[in-house]
């Protein structure tokens, strides 16, 4: 299965698991809000700008081994994790990053990820790397921009306030909108994801999660 339709299958497959309908048990929600500001107020002299993005290729020439970039991703509602996944970087050749990925705490065989000048890149079972980004050439592209997934055409609207880049975006699958915080190498801090269509309906978080320990090739999540 090729890489770019694997991914399709996944995000769709996820999608479905994620109900937007608040769990019983109020007291374990969460509020995405809040998660936002934390992220906004600790690393407000880091956040990534339209002003700052010609500088992330310079700023990743201060990344060292043993860096790390790892994430939660939860239900919006019961606050439950739906998985922890991350990068942890293993060698620089050519000024290009190159990085093992993680799941739930296991290496994943199939995938290695690239960063040159800032920009994702991801090669599956031992091919060729490949552009990754989600939103493709639009990714920091303020108001209307286009791009192509497998062979279908997106489209992506992007605003920029108090350091979110907030998208709506249409196409491929379902409408959705997004809030992303970004640090100054373009790596995401926060994400909140919401849509639907008539088939089913996605609302979840991300968050980049410092609270982890990387040793011996294994990631281990510690949660508040």
């Amino acid at each position: 299965m090729k890489p770019t339709l694997f991914l399709i299958l996944l995000i769709l497959a996820g999608c479905k698991s994620v109900s937007t309908k608040p769990q019983t048990g109020g007291s374990s929600a969460i509020n995405v809000d809040s998660e936002l500001n934390k992220i906004l107020s600790s690393h407000k002299h880091e956040l990534l700008s339209p002003k700052t993005v010609s500088q992330i290729p310079d700023n990743w020439s201060e990344i060292r081994p043993e860096f790390d970039a790892s994430y939660i991703q939860k239900n919006l509602y019961s606050g439950k994790i739906i998985s922890n996944y991350g990068s942890v970087l293993k060698s620089i050749k050519n000024n290009k990053y190159y990085f093992n990925e993680y799941i739930n705490g296991k290496l994943n065989p199939d995938y290695k990820t690239m960063y040159d000048s800032g920009v994702l890149y991801r090669s599956y079972r031992g091919g060729t790397y490949k552009n990754y980004e989600e939103h493709g050439i639009c990714k920091y592209t303020l108001g209307s921009c286009t791009y192509t997934v497998a062979g279908k055409t997106m489209k992506v609207k992007t605003e920029f306030k108090d350091g979110v880049w907030y998208r709506n975006i249409t196409g491929f699958g379902p409408n959705k909108k997004t809030r992303a915080v970004y640090d100054k190498y373009g790596l995401l801090l926060f994400s909140h994801v919401t849509g639907n269509n008539s088939s089913f309906s996605i609302n979840f978080m991300t968050i980049r999660n410092f609270k982890e320990n990387v040793k011996n090739k294994e990631i281990r999540v510690r949660l508040d």
